[in-house]
């Protein structure tokens, strides 16, 4: 905890502000996360070493910046914590943090990159999307397959199907996001039906990432239609993943379409970069450790578990 909360004694808001902690532990560092402030950025140099880095050109002096991490042996590091204030009922919260080097196999996934191309991405905005797709692109594993939707107006693709992750096809892929515009309209419910009628390999780890900074304007435009129409032809729940940018956006609406997939939702601010927390939060997602988690529990004992259902575990 580094004490930046001055209560009545503000002098108002702090200027050009810096911050870069290393972690070194004798100990596998597992879960690493801050709480106090969203943009903190984490990197690590192998198990034992980590670096976290925040920097903001302004910063309201309301809250202390908190960093918390565990440390452990074990391969999913559980724990446990149990609390009990004068109430009868009491309250535990459980984590498992698996380890965050990549494992050595990888399941084979198919991964559909849907990107609102309309007019209100023009600028540097589109040009971040770009370098982060590029990053994701550069990352896929080679047994990996990709596809790439645009939406504005209407719905384009880079190829009609799947395309291996090949060198030759990653170049592909990389010159088409290059030659992405923006423009027009948001058809978001066409970019998601799109994404869905590829993703139809069982026997693969299926999952979509979304990126879109605004609402629907164009096609079907009531958020309960698009939520339908996810669940309609979704039934096996591949993961959409919703990443939003921006203030205008229709966050109720992303949250319904990544809870009915099984997915997460990661917004940013339009003063933002949005390349960094992309470009991690692939790196997050690219390495399941665990799908479709249940909790099991003594009858009786337990009345409420957040959040239900519990979502997929990635390193």
């Amino acid at each position: 905890r580094y004490p930046l909360d001055t209560g009545k004694y503000s002098g108002g808001d702090y200027r050009d502000v810096v911050v870069d902690l290393r972690l070194r532990s004798s100990v596998p560092l597992r879960s690493i996360h801050c709480p106090s402030h969203e943009g903190a950025a984490v990197s690590r140099q192998g198990e034992k070493e980590a670096r976290v880095t925040f920097e903001a050109r302004t910063l309201r002096a309301d809250r202390d910046f908190v960093v918390t991490w565990n440390v452990s042996e074990d391969a999913l590091a559980p724990v446990v914590i149990t609390h009990r204030g004068s109430e009868p009922d009491g309250f535990f919260f459980f984590t498992i943090s698996p380890r965050p080097e990549k494992p050595k196999v990888i399941p084979p996934k198919d991964v559909v990159f849907v990107i609102d191309t309309s007019g209100s991405m023009l600028g540097p905005k589109l040009d971040q999307v770009r370098k982060a797709l590029k990053y994701c692109i550069a990352n896929l594993n080679a047994a990996d397959r990709l596809k790439i939707i645009e939406f504005s107006r209407e719905a384009r693709r880079f190829r009609e199907g799947l395309a291996e992750a090949t060198d030759e096809n990653r170049r592909l892929a990389t010159a088409y996001s290059d030659e992405m515009k923006a423009r027009g309209g948001t058809n978001l419910e066409e970019g998601l039906r799109f994404a869905l009628a590829a993703l139809v390999a069982r026997a693969r780890l299926q999952l979509a990432i979304l990126l879109s900074d605004g609402e629907p304007t164009i096609g079907v435009t009531t958020p309960q239609d698009i939520v339908r129409m996810v669940k309609e032809k979704n039934p096996d729940r591949r993961r959409i993943f919703v990443f939003g940018a921006g203030e205008d956006l229709n966050a109720k609406l992303l949250d319904a379409i990544a809870k009915e997939s099984g997915g997460v939702t990661q917004y940013v601010r339009s003063s933002e970069n949005i390349e960094v927390p992309l470009s991690s939060f692939y790196d997050k997602i690219d390495a399941p450790v665990f799908t479709d988690l249940r909790l099991e529990l003594p009858a009786g004992g337990v009345q409420d578990i957040y959040p239900r259902p519990l979502p997929d575990l990635f390193r």
